[in-house]
């Protein structure tokens, strides 16, 4: 590595002996954020660079995060600056549905100044989310009671971990892009969004447990705090393509089962409502 890269990183920002010690065994490290920082070291630039480093340093799973970006996508950028390696939703995701969503142009710009809150909402708390709700339901649905719990799960830990300005904001980026069709979700997701953010505001980290909150949220489904919709025409095909119901909806996960959410119907029809989940 040139020493002069080093230098420069060293020279821009003042960097501790820890952080020198640390960017000298990890040179690896130090030609995305120099690339960065070269390219605009405003105070803006230079503070985010620095929650990247704190951030290597001291979380041992950021590390490796890292690392399987620059594994699998540009390794001469920073992970958030990497718009094609984002653009793939098995890289990272903000959605608490699953792996079918890449990021909006909204939540990208947003995790271009907020890594930290992304890294948690994205890597942590999503995954969680999917995983308890499976427990508390049996599956991850669509549009169903299952769905419901786990957007409502998943805002409320995000603003236990990230405050609620930063998770109504990254949950907003995530619907800007929802097409016409799928209006009716969008509605049912910012509303159980807004019941998760609401008691979120109520718990407190670390006390507050995922398991502590999983079950409040799941009583709230009980007692019809959330919506969900219905009715819902089954998909024909899974998101394999696979004919799995000849009656259902050929366009549950896009046109003839092609897993395009652009013009995925979820099985939303005409007479399609919102219910309460009681």
């Amino acid at each position: 590595m040139p020493v002069t890269t080093l230098s420069y990183l060293i020279n821009t920002f003042g960097l501790s002996q820890d952080q020198v010690s640390f960017l000298t065994s990890n040179p690896q490290f130090q030609i995305p954020i120099y690339n960065y920082i070269s390219q605009n070291n405003s105070s803006q630039s230079i503070q985010i660079s620095n929650e990247h480093i704190y951030l290597l340093m001291s979380e041992p799973d950021y590390a490796q995060f890292v690392t399987n970006h620059d594994n699998t996508g540009n390794h001469l950028i920073l992970w958030w600056m990497d718009d094609i390696w984002l653009d793939n939703p098995q890289n990272f995701s903000l959605s608490p549905d699953d792996d079918y969503y890449k990021l909006t142009a909204a939540e990208k710009a947003l995790t271009k100044f907020h890594l930290t809150a992304a890294f948690i909402i994205g890597h942590f708390n999503r995954p969680m989310a999917n995983t308890v709700t499976i427990q508390k339901f049996g599956s991850n649905g669509l549009n169903d009671k299952s769905d419901a719990f786990r957007h409502a799960f998943f805002q409320a830990v995000n603003t236990v971990r990230v405050g609620a300005d930063l998770t109504q904001q990254f949950s907003n980026a995530h619907e800007t892009e929802v097409p016409s069709q799928l209006f009716k979700e969008r509605s049912m997701d910012l509303y159980n969004n807004s019941v998760g953010i609401a008691f979120g505001q109520t718990q407190s980290y670390p006390a507050s447990t995922p398991a502590m909150i999983a079950n409040a949220i799941y009583i709230k489904v009980l007692n019809g705090d959330m919506l969900y919709l219905a009715p819902i025409w089954p998909p024909k095909f899974n998101t394999s393509g696979q004919l799995i119901n000849p009656a259902g909806d050929p366009n549950f996960y896009g046109t003839n089962g092609t897993n395009n959410p652009v013009t995925a119907t979820h099985g939303i029809t005409a007479s399609t409502v919102l219910i309460p989940t009681n």
